[in-house]
């Protein structure tokens, strides 16, 4: 959150430069609610609330995202010299398959977790994201459209 309305302008300029439009989000906690309402008369917008995502959220969307990957190398690559030696290594060691492939899920991930945990972003785990994730003091957040500078904002408020 900015330390003041000027400030705010100058950085939501920068998303929407050069006659381009884009969105910005704030996140904003309990205390500062007083400088949004600043902020938002200033600009003369309102901040369009939004909820975060739950670690749970979070989650959900990777395991899709893995199981695309998976999927798309499954169809797009030969696999057939891989295989041989997963079968081999199957035969010789009796380990269950979807352990087999699990272990080379991590290796592929180099030893990184798929998931996240509450734990893993307060102790700031790479790959771990605190935005993403609910539960913090992080409060609401609100969304801004950038747009062209109105009456009182000057074009050199929103240069960079």
């Amino acid at each position: 959150m900015p330390y003041d309305s000027k400030s705010y302008v100058h950085r939501i300029g920068r998303t929407g430069r050069a006659g381009r439009s884009g969105e910005a989000i704030l996140f904003i906690a309990s205390r500062e609610r007083n400088m949004l309402r600043i902020i938002e008369r200033a600009t003369r917008q309102t901040n369009e609330p939004m909820n975060m995502l739950s670690i749970l959220d979070v989650n959900a969307k990777r395991a899709e995202k893995f199981k695309k990957q998976v999927g798309g190398v499954i169809s797009t690559q030969e696999l057939s010299p891989y295989r041989g030696v997963i079968e081999e290594f199957v035969r010789e060691s009796g380990a269950d398959v979807f352990d087999v492939a699990a272990a080379l899920a991590s290796l592929a991930k180099s030893g990184r977790s798929l998931f996240i945990t509450k734990r893993s972003v307060e102790s700031g785990e790479k790959g771990a994201r605190a935005p993403e994730i609910a539960g913090g003091d992080l409060g609401t957040m609100g969304r801004k459209t950038a747009r062209p500078p109105s009456a009182g904002v000057s074009a050199g408020d929103l240069s960079p």
